[in-house]
This record gives C-alpha cells, structure tokens and sequence, in this order.
C-alpha cells in the first residue's frame, strides 16, 4: 500500500514538473493604456508589450519614447492610428509595440510633446516599469 501511495506522489510531481516547465508557456500580450502610467507588469521572455496612448498628431504633439530603449526589450512596432480621417483636430491613438528579449527589470518612458521644442518640457509623461516574473531564470 505504501508503494503504492509513493508511485502516486512521483506521477503527480512529476507531471507538475513536466506541467510548470517554462517551455509549455505561451508568450503573452500585455495591452497597456493611459490608466496603467506609473504601474508596473510583469513579463515573462517573448511576452509582447503593446502600449496605446491617445493623441492628436495634427497639433503636433506627438507620443515618443524616451532612448535609450532599454535592452530588456525591443520595439517591434510603433504607429499612429487617427480615429476618423487625418484633419486638424482629430485626435487618433499612438501604438508601441514591444517583445522582452532578456530577463530583468526596466522602465520604460514615453513623452507627449512637440520634438522640435527642445526646451519646453514634455506635456505629459507615461511610465511603465516592467518586471521579470522570474520564471524563465530557470532554463
């Protein structure tokens, strides 16, 4: 009976290993807005960060982020999609696109402003700091 009992234990753990392995999880997207300025996600290698922040080009005003671009993670895609047809005063949605490429920790920056204003502060700031999970320390 005890043999038993222990053959059972091994097949549950070992099928948790094999089950919790980092090689069965898929890569994530984190989708983050305005409401997320400041908070801090966590990623795992792979995982994609899409970043959109309301805007409006034709005022020139637009949503950059800050270089250097942390190692942590590569932009993969940046766009700007105005909501109706391109005219003075519409306003449309800045995208950044990211993929994480190494482990550890990073922030990442972004500034609404007018780039050839160098002297005026941006208009706002978003902030993101991203954080390793710690899962794929492992492999």
């Amino acid at each position: 009976m005890k043999m038993i009992k222990y053959w059972f234990i091994a097949c549950v753990c070992s099928f948790a290993a094999l089950f919790m392995h980092p090689s069965h999880l898929s890569a994530q997207d984190h989708t983050l807005s305005w409401a997320d300025n400041g908070k801090a996600i966590l990623v795992r290698l792979k995982d994609t960060i899409t970043i959109n922040l309301r805007g409006n080009a034709t005022t020139g005003y637009i949503w950059d982020v800050v270089n250097p671009i942390p190692s942590k993670v590569q932009l993969v895609e940046r766009a700007y999609a105005p909501y109706r047809t391109l005219v003075a005063g519409g306003g449309g949605v800045y995208t950044f696109k990211f993929l994480v490429v190494s482990t550890g920790s990073c922030e990442l920056i972004f500034t609404h402003g007018r780039p050839w204003e160098k002297k005026i502060p941006p208009m706002e700031t978003f902030r993101v700091v991203i954080e390793d999970d710690g899962i794929m320390h492992h492999c």
